[in-house]
């Protein structure tokens, strides 16, 4: 599984009032402090003495950044010792540069975070499935397999003491009755538990599809398609989490206007999260008025 973050950019960034007029040391500069941040999940982040270290660095091409309100400093305590110290006839910059509206274009660390653990529950659920459960095998290590294993174990007790039980045979009768009747009431209180969520604010899974698609239209109906997907169809969350995180890429680099983007219900209710990851399904691109990729 490939864990490389990457930016955002689209190809009209260049071209960008605040981007248009930097040297070419300033430009390259800003590229490399995004590249810095997204790889080490900063959120934005970047310490002066780290962008010291970067292509392009300089006192002017740090000063050129901070005019066209590229980057700013982290915290107005910062702000005020550079203030003070140029007061002073000495230039102190910042001890940390924030890069401007990062997060709004760009990937946070929890978004991130959520995406790794999404791709990495998928691909263990997929393998159990192939090499595991296909092939009738069980790994020690795999903790799908020790599950599936603990579910048997425990029916397996449970014949057991049934068939050790002395009573009559009217106890055993009634034992059994009793037993069935609350193996179903708990299958029924877990019915409806899962029915209760599965959905809704407090599905976690489906808080994150949601937060994920680039369009938020309908999520009434959009409830009803996911828990037709997962309960229905019984896809993984999992998957349907990644192929949704993967779809909202293309359209950010596309530049795919909004009238474009299918309704999420129309996305699952079509199983689009069974479309291979390639980038066919975008539209037309539109114009942003930002550096980044919206």
């Amino acid at each position: 599984m490939d864990d490389r973050t990457y930016i955002r950019l689209h190809d009209g960034m260049p071209d960008h009032p605040k981007v248009v007029g930097l040297s070419d040391a300033a430009f390259r500069l800003y590229v490399e402090a995004l590249c810095w941040c997204s790889k080490y999940l900063t959120d934005g982040a970047v310490p002066a003495a780290g962008m010291r270290r970067m292509g392009g660095w300089s006192p002017e091409a740090v000063g050129e950044l901070a005019s066209a309100g590229l980057i700013h400093p982290a915290d107005d305590a910062s702000h005020m010792r550079s203030h003070n110290a140029s007061q002073n006839g000495s230039q102190s910059p910042p001890v940390t540069w924030m890069m401007h509206d990062y997060t709004e274009h760009q990937r946070t660390a929890a978004e991130v975070a959520a995406v790794r653990k999404a791709k990495h529950a998928a691909a263990v659920v997929g393998n159990h499935e192939r090499w595991h459960k296909a092939r009738d095998l069980r790994d020690p290590a795999c903790e799908l397999c020790a599950a599936d294993d603990d579910a048997s174990h425990m029916r397996s007790d449970m014949r057991s003491d049934m068939q050790s039980h002395s009573a009559s045979a009217d106890d055993r009768k009634h034992v059994a009755e009793a037993s069935q009747e609350t193996e179903t009431e708990s299958k029924r209180k877990k019915e409806l538990k899962t029915i209760d969520q599965c959905g809704s604010d407090d599905d976690p899974d489906f808080t994150s599809f949601w937060s994920i698609y680039p369009r938020k239209v309908g999520k009434g109906q959009a409830r009803k398609a996911w828990r037709a997907a997962v309960r229905g169809r019984h896809i993984e969350p999992a998957v349907i989490i990644a192929t949704a995180d993967h779809f909202r890429d293309v359209t950010r680099r596309e530049r795919t206007e909004t009238k474009y983007i299918p309704h999420p219900t129309s996305w699952l209710n079509g199983e689009r999260y069974d479309d291979s990851q390639d980038d066919s399904d975008a539209a037309s691109p539109a114009y942003s008025n930002s550096p980044y990729g919206n």
